[in-house]
């Protein structure tokens, strides 16, 4: 499954973030898979090996999934900028894309595995819901987004079969005016 997280500090970008890890790696157990901005989306720990971005003793996490979020779940970043809506919409489109992949790649489903911080730690947590206040976007409004991302990356390989059809009736075209212009001058 794929926990969703904020940042939690404002203005702060994808590389920022990494940087941050990068410098307190052996001073503190925290981290996180992926973060995504604006500009960028960073996967700074492969999505194969642990990312500590839940705390263990929540237990939410195992009630909802029967095994702790550290061990068996994505944990993705969103950055945002209260001060730059434009921004950080445009931070939140690339996270609704990266986590639409995510959910192809790993056949997710959308309602049943991903999960916001704030469910697995709701004392202490309320991410990603900080990020999205500030464009007006729900919890279930972002369900539907990654929902209608993986459509539309459905419809891609028929747009691509598209494509190729185009190219080759183009191909054909081109070799009938050949064959054409060759009659003309044997005349």
């Amino acid at each position: 499954y794929c926990v969703c997280h904020d940042v939690g500090v404002p203005n702060s970008t994808a590389q920022n973030n990494v940087d941050y890890y990068k410098r307190t790696a052996n001073l503190e157990p925290i981290s996180a898979h992926t973060f995504t901005d604006d500009k960028k989306i960073i996967e700074c720990i492969p999505l194969d090996e642990k990312a500590w971005h839940v705390r263990r003793i929540v237990g939410n996490d195992k009630q909802l999934y029967g095994v702790s979020a550290n061990d068996a779940s994505i944990g993705v970043e969103l950055c945002y900028f209260p001060s730059d809506i434009p921004r950080s919409k445009v931070a939140y489109k690339n996270y609704v894309e990266y986590i639409a992949l995510l959910c192809k790649r790993f056949t997710l489903k959308p309602t049943d595995d991903l999960v916001a911080h704030k469910t697995l730690d709701p004392v202490r947590r309320t991410d990603p819901f900080n990020a999205f206040r500030y464009i007006s976007k729900s919890w279930e409004q972002f369900l539907q987004d990654v929902k209608e991302e993986m459509k539309l990356d459905e419809l891609m390989p028929s747009c691509e079969k598209e494509k190729e059809e185009i190219s080759k009736l183009k191909k054909w075209i081109n070799d009938l005016l050949v064959y054409i212009q060759r009659l003309i001058i044997k005349r």
